[in-house]
């Protein structure tokens, strides 16, 4: 949730031209949350310590926007992308040692871990280096990101895909995406061509996996499960 308040904050930068009401939308935001936090401890006992989690988060920007308000957004998107790149190697690092612990490390784990790293590096580089349009980038991104919480429940249930399968879908997505890189120029075509080898594997995933998103199995399975176990009298 704190990368969502710093974007949010954003947002706001350009929708309130206040300076003014900016310095002091950001105060409030800094010092609701302490007053709240004294509410808890006086009144119910309890030391709400997410207070100064928020209050710590919003404090340096107001500091920032009252120095210089050119640098307010620049450090927010740098502080939301180094929270998200801490908290995904602290996943990566529990990750790491869970598996290489069990031994179940395969190969449909590492293109998942290389694509995972390759992926948005190569995308960000286009955005910046290329002339390419913004929104194919957005596409690839969006799918990917729904494509991998679908594999997150398929993993729970076993039926998670294979390397090849996989690979294939995200390697050439980046094999395409370096193309729109080194050849700047045709590097809108390179990124249409990505999009829909993204477009076609991830709703091919989701097809693959539908019983399992849509829970027919899961619901089924329990349905039958209750029906055997129910009196006799209650199933006419």
């Amino acid at each position: 949730w704190t990368q969502m308040q710093g974007i949010g904050v954003v947002l706001l930068f350009p929708l309130v031209s206040n300076r003014e009401l900016l310095i002091w939308s950001l105060a409030i935001l800094t010092a609701l949350p302490l007053l709240v936090m004294a509410y808890f401890g006086i009144v119910k006992k309890k030391f709400w310590k997410g207070a100064l989690v928020m209050s710590g988060s919003v404090a340096p920007i107001l500091a920032v926007y009252v120095y210089d308000e050119t640098l307010a957004v620049r450090w927010i998107i740098l502080a939301v992308v180094g929270i998200t790149w801490i908290s995904g190697i602290d996943y990566i690092v529990i990750g790491w040692k869970q598996l290489r612990g069990r031994g179940d490390f395969a190969k449909a784990d590492a293109v998942r871990l290389i694509g995972g790293l390759a992926m948005p590096g190569l995308l960000f580089a286009v955005l910046v280096k290329t002339p390419a349009p913004a929104w194919p980038i957005f596409a690839i991104l969006a799918l990917e990101l729904a494509v991998g919480g679908l594999d997150n429940l398929l993993s729970h249930h076993k039926r998670a895909t294979k390397a090849l399968a996989w690979g294939s879908r995200v390697l050439g997505v980046c094999g395409l995406v370096l193309g729109a890189l080194l050849v700047p120029q045709h590097s809108d075509l390179f990124l249409y061509a990505a999009t829909a080898v993204s477009l076609v594997g991830v709703a091919l995933e989701f097809w693959h996996g539908r019983d399992y998103f849509l829970d027919k199995r899961i619901r089924d399975r329990a349905l039958r499960e209750a029906a055997v176990h129910q009196p006799p009298s209650q199933l006419s």
